[in-house]
């Protein structure tokens, strides 16, 4: 699933901090968006218990932690107190309306942030007050996000050390060499076109992205991508370009749909010897999120791709449950099964097969504030990954179908910016082994990847 692009609420929350200032990219165009005109029979939210001898400076920073810990109802509540001793304090007011709209609760604050969007002193609390109305009661926003992607590969094409394969007596390889002597050597094996290369793969992609926010974390989004992969060697390289809808709606009571509808075209080669080959590909996604009591949700996805070139067609359908848990102090946790079954179609060396994966996640805290006066906060994720393939009929020169058993184990250090106009950056160091009779595959590895992704808003 995509992640919603923009600023989230916890970001709005830390701008507003006397520390930190806005970033000028914020910005959205004064237009009156349906269905927010002022509306004074709504009811009152705020409470009417003042709290005296607290600073304004204090109310902003419990704000700025009850948004960490994804507490907006209780950040309601606070900021409410906070007005009733600092009814002039735009910091606590737009913070007060950052956390009705991560509570789903726009329209409690509908009034204000229509007063706010134009009566407030500062230029930059009235254009984050322009763009906390889009993101509840509609309005397309832009962005521009540009992406990269580096890290040491071991083998550019999943190749193991061998060169040479000795066929396994009853396959079809050891068979024809068995009845046209003198076309194999005497221990009826292959040599390999070219060896295993490593290298240092590098990626980088470039997007254009139109969201919609419809209030209560429902969206459409509408993105148009190009990449480009230049490997350090030069002959395992890709380009293509891309587009993808999503959309994310209620379709029952505690329970969101996403649907999401992408095609494109690309160019790779895959080694010293080949040449570039054209591919186009088309997915699609259907899925649906289960909000249970005690911050748990259950996820359920199906999925279903193509990829094609001129004589070899790829199609995969995959299934993917998962049970999400939010845990104390910003811990989250998943399990999740995912089902596949892959058809290889046309020239290709490669059986139909299908797979099962079991995996494990835990996403952690790691610092709440980091570098620069609290440009970044850092989370950590570990997750543990079994993997099992089987292939519907033997390879060329196996005498049987074969099955592989791949274990994964990964270490993820993410730097989330808290300012806008600072890069995510992503540290991925991770852990394979394969286990398979197949002695072309690689046997798996260590390698440790860095990514980053610098958004921009645009309007």
């Amino acid at each position: 699933m995509m992640a919603q692009p923009g600023i989230t609420g916890a970001l709005l929350l830390i701008l507003i901090f006397p520390a930190s200032p806005i970033a000028a990219s914020i910005t959205v165009t004064d237009v009156q968006a349906p269905g927010i005109e002022a509306d004074s029979r709504r009811s009152n939210p705020w409470v009417e218990s003042p709290m005296v001898g607290y600073s304004e400076a204090w109310f902003v920073l419990w704000l700025q932690e009850l948004s960490y810990t994804h507490q907006p109802e209780m950040a309601m509540q606070i900021g409410s107190l906070g007005l009733k001793s600092y009814p002039e304090s735009a910091r606590i007011r737009i913070a007060v309306a950052t956390a009705a709209y991560q509570a789903g609760r726009c329209n409690w604050v509908r009034d204000d942030l229509v007063d706010m969007r134009t009566n407030l002193a500062s230029a930059k609390f009235r254009q984050m007050a322009r763009d906390l109305i889009y993101r509840c009661f509609g309005g397309w926003q832009q962005y521009l996000s540009i992406g990269g992607l580096t890290g040491r590969r071991r083998s550019m094409s999943g190749q193991g050390d061998a060169t040479v394969i000795a066929s396994e007596e009853g396959s079809r390889f050891h068979n024809l060499c068995s009845a046209l002597r003198g076309l194999c050597d005497e221990n009826k094996s292959m040599k390999l076109a070219q060896a295993r290369q490593s290298a240092i793969d590098m990626w980088f992609d470039l997007r254009a992205i139109m969201h919609r926010s419809t209030g209560g974390g429902y969206y459409t989004n509408l993105s148009v991508q190009t990449f480009r992969r230049v490997p350090s060697r030069g002959k395992f390289q890709a380009s293509g370009a891309g587009i993808t809808y999503q959309i994310a709606r209620p379709v029952a009571r505690r329970t969101v749909g996403i649907f999401q509808l992408g095609t494109g075209n690309s160019k790779i080669r895959q080694g010293a010897g080949t040449t570039d080959t054209d591919q186009r590909h088309i997915h699609g996604m259907f899925g649906l999120y289960f909000s249970l009591f005690n911050k748990r949700t259950i996820v359920w996805e199906v999925g279903e791709s193509q990829l094609a070139s001129a004589d070899t067609i790829f199609r995969q359908t995959s299934i993917n449950t998962a049970y999400r848990q939010e845990l104390a102090h910003d811990w989250h946790g998943e399990l999740g099964i995912k089902r596949s079954i892959n058809r290889r179609v046309g020239a290709t060396v490669m059986p139909s097969s299908f797979s099962n994966s079991v995996s494990a996640t835990l996403t952690f805290p790691l610092i709440a504030h980091a570098f620069c006066q609290s440009c970044y906060r850092i989370d950590g994720k570990i997750q543990f990954l079994l993997r099992t393939e089987q292939f519907s009929r033997a390879l060329f020169y196996l005498a049987r179908p074969h099955q592989e058993k791949s274990r994964n184990i990964s270490l993820t250090v993410n730097f989330l910016p808290i300012r806008a106009n600072y890069p995510k950056v992503e540290i991925l160091a991770s852990k394979r082994r394969l286990s398979t009779i197949n002695p072309v595959k690689s046997k798996g590895g260590n390698s440790i990847t860095i990514r980053f992704i610098f958004l921009k808003k645009m309007n």
